[in-house]
């Protein structure tokens, strides 16, 4: 089973050393990179190809987590509070609906979204 690769972007280094003794808990666990925030998470992403990107909450606007993660809907991204109490995980979750027995309307609802 391989590792899974981590990528920290933009954090304050305390931050940053908490979590890299974390995830050096877990043998699991591979801290590849730090970038700054200068560069954007697609360009990081390409660079590391990590499963997971790890960054200061505020530091990369939901629309740029968004298209980063229609581009490589099998990332992660964790945003943490500066103080590190507090963090969001954003993910792409496929999702099946049972639609039961389909008529036309329920057909075009389906359709529509």
């Amino acid at each position: 089973m391989s590792r899974t690769k981590i990528l920290l972007i933009d954090m304050p280094q305390m931050l940053r050393d908490i979590v890299r003794d974390v995830a050096a808990r877990d043998p699991m666990l591979e801290v590849v990179g730090e970038v700054p925030k200068q560069t954007d998470l697609e360009t990081a992403a390409r660079m590391f190809d990590p499963q997971v990107i790890i960054t200061a909450n505020g530091v990369a606007p939901a629309q740029e987590i968004g298209a980063l993660l229609e581009s490589r809907p099998r990332t992660r991204v964790l945003t943490i509070t500066g103080d590190g109490r507090r963090g969001t995980l954003y993910r792409l979750i496929p999702e099946a609906v049972a639609l039961g027995d389909l008529s036309p309307e329920s057909l075009l609802e389906a359709m529509h979204g």
